[in-house]
């Protein structure tokens, strides 16, 4: 199998729509959920907000793409 028939449906570099920040996750499950059935692509991320009075909180951060990104082990720190 070559590596054009094995990701065809993907796209290489697509072009971000928008970034989404949140501190709650159903909220970011609700999101993904809506871009699957529009058939966009979404890259999901936690990251920790530190807080004006001290400490951290976790935060979630979406990327929609007008299409599904391909992403390589690379990218993913493997």
């Amino acid at each position: 199998m070559t590596a054009g028939n094995a990701f065809s449906g993907f796209t290489p570099n697509p072009s971000a729509i928008k970034r989404i920040y949140a501190s709650s996750l159903g909220e970011m499950i609700d999101t993904v959920r809506a871009a699957h059935a529009l058939g966009l692509g979404v890259v999901l991320a936690n990251q920790l907000e530190q807080e004006p009075q001290g400490g951290y909180s976790e935060g979630w951060m979406l990327t929609l793409f007008e299409s599904v990104p391909l992403v390589g082990s690379e990218s993913l720190g493997e």
